[in-house]
């Protein structure tokens, strides 16, 4: 039982703390010591607790007090008390605000161990104690969670205590927090992860087409139907179903919705036959749908149904720990996925969706802008020196006063060739030129432009030298 949890000990006395920190530590706890009260609660509040050794006596605040404000925080969380003047009395009030168990020093390691040990796994049972942190790590990992915060860890811990039931579960929270994510976790924690993982978004669909998707339609059901189509709900027969942006569902698609939720049966559009299906339902939305109900957009008798469980996504905004981890993660599959170089993160924007656009756009950019700058540099090396002029060519000597005055002074044959394609109508602008005359200041080669064509450039280039 022992190993990766996180104990609080409150204990004023320095050597008999130290000791039983050690003790603790020794089995792979992870103990966060206090000397009183006010930091006991400042630690509760901040950490997740798997259970509390409180010493009563304390030297700022009473240990009942700090007893039932840690239980505040942390219901349910299992709570070994320990006092050196153990009376009966105590003993019972400590155990009216919430203490598992009760002992009185000289205390014996092994023997509070064992009831620690008790206390965690009656907890555990009961819901009340989430996984110790490094296995929730690891198990978040797998399935693509991100975040060490507090919130985060209690949602998993929901969705763990969710997965294995066959209710409906209604997930909230703003756009782009993973929504969907959490609910792959579901099913993938579930008893139906061998089966189909189906989504579908109601908010790109009209209510007839919306129907025609979620029940599936016979032939001739409607003009375009020339063949029958199962549905959405057909389709995760054995799995589960993502219903994706729910409270954009119209009240007629709704009414039908309800119908199959509940008896797990309905008819295709245009059909006549019972299509039986055993499925998981899951809901998400980002509003708050009993405004909608109140506002009469959506049936109070599906939401009930659909929340029957419920999970809350956080913001990112409220994880900011995770944006590192996120942008990081993000960048990495762009590199991936477009075979760019490796580069490091950089902060980003307050929700996930946001992010990963924010770190895709600028890479890509760069990198796109690196490669084009190899390709000058390589077409450069391609091409060579410039060709003499051939015997009997026409033409001045660029740089040459009335060439000065017909291209605006440029002073070499690239940008010769350049000024030359924008006056025989080549696709740029002499707004996108400003930063060369800086470089022929500076007697630097001008770069050339992404977007003009080099072999346009090379047969004006050409056709400048030779005088035509």
């Amino acid at each position: 039982m022992a190993g990766g949890r996180s104990i609080l000990l409150v204990e004023d006395h320095a050597e008999s703390r130290t000791s039983l920190a050690y003790v603790l530590e020794k089995r792979g706890e992870v103990v966060h010591q206090a000397p009183n009260g006010r930091s006991a609660l400042a630690t509760a509040r901040r950490e997740r607790l798997h259970a509390l050794i409180l010493d009563l006596k304390l030297p700022d605040m009473d240990g009942l007090s700090v007893l039932e404000a840690v239980l505040t925080e942390a219901p349910g969380l299992p709570a070994i008390v320990v006092s050196g003047f153990g009376t009966i009395d105590s003993a019972v009030e400590a155990m009216k605000r919430g203490a598992a168990d009760f002992l009185t020093k000289p205390i014996r390691v092994d023997n509070l161990l064992s009831i620690l040990d008790r206390a965690i796994e009656r907890a555990g049972e009961a819901g009340a104690v989430s996984t110790p942190p490094s296995a929730a790590r690891a198990e978040m990992q797998k399935l693509g969670i991100v975040g060490e915060s507090r919130a985060m860890q209690e949602l998993f811990d929901a969705l763990k205590r969710a997965a294995p039931h066959e209710s409906t579960v209604l997930i909230t929270g703003e756009s782009g927090t993973g929504k969907e994510l959490i609910a792959r976790a579901l099913h993938a924690l579930g008893s139906r992860a061998s089966g189909p993982f189906v989504a579908i978004n109601c908010a790109t669909l009209s209510d007839q087409l919306l129907e025609s998707e979620l029940f599936g339609h016979e032939r001739g059901a409607f003009t375009s139907a020339d063949r029958p189509k199962p549905g959405v709900m057909e389709s995760a027969d054995g799995g589960t179903l993502l219903l994706d942006e729910v409270n954009e569902m119209g009240l007629g698609c709704q009414a039908k919705l309800l119908r199959a939720i509940e008896r797990r049966e309905f008819r295709r559009v245009g059909g006549t036959r019972k299509i039986k299906v055993n499925l998981r339902v899951i809901a998400a939305c980002n509003v708050n749908l009993e405004d909608a109900v109140a506002a009469h957009r959506f049936r109070p008798d599906l939401y009930y149904r659909l929340k029957v469980l419920s999970l809350e996504v956080p913001p990112l905004r409220s994880r900011k720990e995770a944006i590192p981890v996120l942008a990081q993660r993000f960048l990495d599959e762009v590199t991936a996925t477009a075979h760019l170089p490796a580069a490091s993160h950089a902060g980003g924007p307050g929700s996930a969706r946001p992010l990963r656009m924010a770190r895709q756009c600028p890479r890509v950019a760069e990198c796109d802008g690196e490669r084009r700058a190899d390709d000058g540099q390589n077409a450069d090396r391609r091409r060579g020196p410039a060709p003499q002029r051939p015997e009997g060519c026409r033409g001045r000597r660029p740089g040459s006063g009335r060439d000065e005055a017909r291209y605006g002074g440029a002073r070499d044959h690239q940008t010769h060739a350049r000024n030359l394609s924008l006056r025989e109508g080549k696709r740029a602008s002499p707004r996108n030129w400003p930063a060369d005359a800086t470089h022929q200041d500076q007697g630097l080669r001008p770069s050339r432009p992404a977007f003009l064509n080099p072999e346009a450039c090379l047969r004006a280039e050409s056709a400048f030298r030779c005088g035509r």
